[in-house]
């Protein structure tokens, strides 16, 4: 009777635990969005952040031209410079041979000089010697042929005086052949100077082109760069007033999200406070039918030894005792030990859901059984390899779950059993319903 007592202690605080009321979740509510809250206030805002990105953009898009057109131009200073490197070089190549031609023109207007005095004097010559022959006449030539020592004599003096005038002659014709020679070559040299001339008066007036276009080129430079300016003082502008105007639009935006969802939140509670109040009143009709319930089943079923019964021999009882391995006294053991040969049966007390099915460094090879009803069952020190359950299986009561074995901190083969009441551990001989004539030896 003293062992029905306190299950039904046991059934009673049970009872009163579970008539608590389970704490409730906030209903979940969708967040507010723009299109939630958005006014009049709000769409002009946006309305105007849209523009001044327009305007940006446009200022962006021509920033990005005019710096395309400020490489451009940088690119056709570095064309123009080179150009002018070649073309001054080029004309100081040119004046250079213009130098060289001058100077051979000069060298041959010498020597034509020289020529022409030359031709000069042997023309002189030749009329002076016409001349005599005019003057003295005749008489001159007899003079001559009489003087004449023998006939091959005569016609040597003969032959001699057409020889003076033919070389006259020839050198005369030689010389004005060689002048004439001379005067082209002079002209063809001046002709060279006078190209040359004109292809430095080219070049320069394509330097002349050239400054035109570089002093136009800085001129659009120049120009970009002021372009630019503005428009990255513009950009600037844009930047910061979107940014304000944004800044603004957010704290609106996010004042009436906030108010919205406090609204939401406030409405998503009223309603979880009516449906906790329906079924708390659910709850209490369903409480009573179920601790009527558990009154019923309290009386037909409990926990069963979870041994053969043939095993009754108790070697240690719950509660303070000397530890049978470290010797130390005074030591709180939280079960009851029931000596068994190794390998017995081992069954569950009570039906449930496996928890815990593993090795520890004290209880070796243990099983714990949650009952669903505020209480658990432990059995420790099993058998190496006799687990027959695992974590999350449901057994019945009655069921084979291990075997006897003494893993762990053990000084020989027995179950160490546990009952747990909301964690707490309680003496397995209060609430085992039956179990056969114990023999206590500790």
């Amino acid at each position: 009777m003293k062992t029905y007592r306190r299950i039904a202690a046991v059934l009673l605080c049970l009872a009163t635990v579970l008539v608590a009321i389970p704490a409730t979740p906030a209903l979940a509510y969708s967040k507010a969005t723009y299109d939630d809250i958005k006014n009049t206030t709000t769409e002009e805002l946006k309305s105007q952040i849209d523009e001044l990105n327009a305007l940006l953009e446009e200022t962006q898009q021509n920033l990005e031209n005019a710096e395309k057109l400020q490489a451009d131009a940088a690119e056709r200073r570095q064309i123009y410079l080179t150009l002018e490197s070649v073309y001054a070089e080029t004309i100081g190549a040119m004046q250079d041979e213009l130098v060289l031609i001058n100077g051979l023109a000069s060298e041959l207007e010498a020597v034509i000089a020289k020529t022409e005095a030359e031709y000069a004097e042997e023309y002189q010559a030749f009329l002076d010697l016409i001349r005599m022959i005019y003057e003295e006449g005749t008489p001159n030539y007899v003079e001559i042929i009489i003087g004449a020592e023998s006939f091959s004599d005569m016609l040597s003096r003969i032959e001699r005086m057409r020889s003076v005038l033919g070389y006259s002659d020839t050198l005369m014709n030689k010389l004005l052949k060689q002048k004439e020679e001379l005067t082209k070559k002079r002209e063809e040299q001046l002709s060279l100077a006078a190209d040359k001339e004109a292809g430095i008066a080219a070049m320069k007036a394509k330097q002349e082109e050239l400054a035109r276009f570089e002093e136009e080129n800085e001129n659009a430079i120049s120009a970009i760069e002021n372009q630019i300016t503005e428009l990255i003082g513009k950009s600037s502008e844009y930047e910061d007033r979107t940014d304000v105007l944004d800044a603004e639009f957010q704290e609106i935006v996010t004042q009436l999200e906030k108010e919205e969802n406090e609204r939401r939140a406030a409405e998503a509670e009223r309603q979880r406070l009516a449906a906790i109040a329906a079924a708390e009143s659910r709850r209490i009709a369903e409480e009573e039918a179920r601790l009527k319930a558990i009154e019923e089943a309290s009386r037909n079923q409990g926990f069963m030894w979870p041994v053969p019964w043939t095993e009754n021999v108790i070697s240690s009882s719950y509660g303070y005792r000397t530890h049978p391995v470290s010797g130390k006294e005074n030591v709180f053991h939280y079960g009851i030990d029931i000596a068994c040969p190794r390998g017995t049966n081992i069954y569950a007390a009570k039906g449930g859901v496996v928890t815990t099915a593993t090795y520890h460094a004290s209880y070796g090879y243990y099983i714990l059984i949650n009952h669903l009803d505020g209480t658990s069952t432990l059995y420790a020190h099993c058998n190496t390899g006799s687990l027959k359950v695992k974590k999350g299986d449901t057994v019945e009561r009655g069921q084979i779950i291990a075997g006897v074995g003494t893993t762990g901190v053990s000084t020989g083969y027995h179950l160490h059993f546990e009952v747990r009441v909301n964690g707490k551990t309680v003496s397995p001989l209060d609430y085992v319903v039956n179990h056969p004539t114990l023999e206590i030896r500790d």
